[in-house]
């Protein structure tokens, strides 16, 4: 199977995968993939001159206990499974950051990632999200349907409520 890393802040109890934003998720994707850029813009100093809507993002976990952990190599990694796992949370952030370019991108070689953006848009979690996505993707809605039919056990994520107060 392998080992899948994963971001982790320790001081607020949140990880998301390195595989979220697409990519890859085992060691030789870390720092390499959107995922590392969230971590990046979560990490840097938070400047009083950022765009509002990129403050969303930047900063959140500058300051705090943060590693890459992996989910096999590591004997403590059960606790990590109680951390709120914000991976949506994150996707929509770098969609207000970067637009949805990257987004399309990386949807366009992963179908887990293109089914959860469908998801977020179907449960009305991230509707800025449907208008970019239908016009990248005009099929998405039954590429969906066709993912869910062919990997029915998968749990999308939904957005963690008070991040987005």
């Amino acid at each position: 199977m392998g080992v899948y890393y994963h971001y982790v802040n320790h001081t607020k109890e949140q990880r998301f995968a390195l595989s979220i934003l697409g990519g890859g998720d085992r060691f030789a994707a870390i720092g390499h993939t959107l995922a590392a850029r969230a971590f990046e813009l979560m990490l840097i100093r938070p400047l009083e001159t950022v765009s509002a809507h990129r403050k969303a993002i930047c900063g959140q976990w500058h300051g705090d206990t943060v590693s890459v952990e992996g989910d096999e190599d590591n004997e403590d990694w059960s606790q990590f499974l109680l951390f709120a796992n914000i991976g949506a949370d994150v996707i929509v952030w770098m969609h207000e950051v970067d637009g949805f370019d990257p987004l399309a991108e990386a949807a366009a070689e992963s179908d887990l990632f293109l089914a959860q953006l469908t998801y977020l848009v179907r449960t009305e979690q991230a509707p800025a999200l449907a208008e970019p996505l239908a016009a990248a993707f005009p099929d998405y809605l039954q590429r969906y349907e066709a993912f869910r039919q062919e990997k029915s056990w998968h749990d999308f994520l939904d957005l963690t409520p008070a991040l987005h107060v």
